[in-house]
């Protein structure tokens, strides 16, 4: 009986864990969106109500230093600005802010380790342009 009862236990205690980690980040209401439209070349995302989103046929990138960058799902993805640029998330103060996705979108949270004293900025650089486009 004491078999059953920590068998049992143990099995609730990891699918609880497996709830806990597939939970995918909710993603943060905009405080503004600081551009009309996005800058000519950008390809593979559109600007929405609440973000910008991946189109279909297009996946986001994460590279080493925490910037994305956007990719065709038949191939590539290597290094580079990519289809899309490539975008960042900055703190206009002191602290830290870090790229997030979910659901095809891509925005910015603040760093737990390091949390941003102003607002995030979600940033892009592509060829004739780099500078932010929604603020958190």
């Amino acid at each position: 009986m004491k078999r059953i009862t920590r068998l049992a236990a143990v099995m609730f205690v990891l699918a609880m864990l497996g709830v806990a980690y597939s939970q995918s980040p909710k993603m943060p209401a905009p405080k503004k969106v600081l551009v009309k439209s996005l800058p000519k070349g950008i390809q593979g995302v559109e600007l929405v109500a609440n973000g910008v989103r991946v189109k279909s046929g297009f996946k986001w990138v994460k590279q080493a230093n925490g910037a994305m960058i956007v990719a065709a799902m038949r191939g590539g993805g290597g290094g580079g600005a990519g289809l899309g640029g490539s975008w960042d998330c900055s703190c206009t103060a002191k602290g830290g802010c870090k790229t997030t996705t979910t659901g095809g979108y891509l925005f910015c949270t603040e760093d737990p380790n390091n949390a941003c004293k102003g607002e995030c900025r979600l940033t892009v650089t592509t060829t004739g342009f780099s500078g932010g486009v929604i603020a958190y």
